[in-house]
């Protein structure tokens, strides 16, 4: 169990949500993905697995799950998609990750910095801070 004190600060992160939704038809194009800003559709992105994935069929679009609609064919909610950076996020951070620190946790990745990072960043930070514990 977390201390008052940390279970507080944590309390303070925000974080989005999405909804990943299978469309079933193959969009003519070679990109893997596109984000698509406008607030004109639900979504904000499509992936397009059948250009990476042999034999995928279909698209996906991920969508803010504020802004969802309803389900069509396949919905997967993730709860916990996106850290957001907030005015009080870095004080809670340091608190936080200043304490898992004292008790021999290394925060790391998205979680662990509470920011967006694509999975490449994440696994450097890991490696380092695995190479960090070798050398201790």
């Amino acid at each position: 169990m977390l201390p008052v004190e940390v279970a507080t600060a944590v309390d303070q992160l925000v974080h989005t949500s999405v909804d990943v939704d299978y469309v079933p038809k193959n969009e003519t194009t070679a990109a893997h993905w596109t984000y698509e800003p406008s607030e004109e559709v639900s979504f904000h992105r499509l992936i397009f697995r059948h250009n990476f994935c042999a034999g995928a069929r279909g698209c996906w679009t991920e969508t803010n799950a504020i802004r969802s609609g309803p389900a069509g064919h396949f919905r997967h909610s993730n709860e916990c998609a996106y850290p957001m950076s907030t005015l009080g996020k870095p004080e809670a951070m340091r608190f936080i990750n200043g304490w898992a620190r004292e008790h021999g946790i290394t925060p790391l990745g998205r979680w662990g910095a509470w920011e967006h990072m694509n999975s490449d960043v994440a696994v450097g930070l890991a490696l380092d801070a695995a190479a960090s514990v070798c050398r201790a």
